[in-house]
């Protein structure tokens, strides 16, 4: 694609929503199509990316967010093939494998909806997960800091929600196969949770 440069487009560099984007600009194609070109720098790695979109209206630092949230949806896939053992099609019926899709959807968003009930009734947080995503959010201020670039706070803040834990999966897989009741099961996700 060729474009041809508009303008440049203020944004607010105090934002920590902003950190590391470089530019906002709009452009339009040969076609008269505008668009929106912005440049971020990952802090960490120093490396340049470049994201084209035609939402004119959000901060920059909140596109560059949004568009990194899409690869967490490649780690959702990836939960479905390995943890959940979904590999293959049931069937060669576009039907059979419509209703497939939406059965595994649909027991991927109970799984996330009873994780998140056990920890909001039961306190049931798998910590050593949590320390290390902290680390791993640590380390990447120190990277940055070292290189004099600072982190978006939606890049700190954001928590994986998309992956869940090989050690739940088979927790409540084992729970529903051997109709173990909650009284039971709570206390093995305890020290499940609780160790490495």
């Amino acid at each position: 694609m060729v474009f041809e440069w508009l303008y440049e487009m203020d944004f607010d560099l105090e934002d920590p929503r902003n950190a590391g984007v470089q530019r906002d600009e709009r452009v339009h194609t040969k076609n008269n199509i505008s668009l929106r070109v912005i440049t971020y720098i990952e802090p960490e790695t120093g490396k340049v990316f470049e994201f084209l979109t035609n939402v004119m209206d959000l901060p920059p630092g909140v596109m560059v967010e949004l568009y990194r949230r899409r690869w967490e949806i490649e780690k959702v896939f990836d939960d479905l093939k390995n943890k959940l053992h979904q590999k293959k099609s049931w069937s060669s019926d576009l039907t059979a494998k419509r209703c497939q899709g939406q059965l595994i959807a649909l027991t991927y968003n109970l799984i996330r909806l009873i994780e998140e009930r056990l920890q909001q009734e039961h306190g049931l947080i798998n910590q050593v997960e949590e320390e290390r995503k902290g680390k791993e959010r640590q380390k990447i201020k120190e990277k940055a800091n070292a290189q004099g670039r600072a982190v978006s706070t939606l890049l700190l803040n954001a928590r994986q929600a998309t992956q869940r834990s090989v050690k739940f999966i088979r927790w409540l897989r084992g729970g529903l196969r051997n109709g173990v009741t909650a009284a039971t099961a709570l206390p093995v996700l305890t020290c499940l949770y609780a160790e490495i």
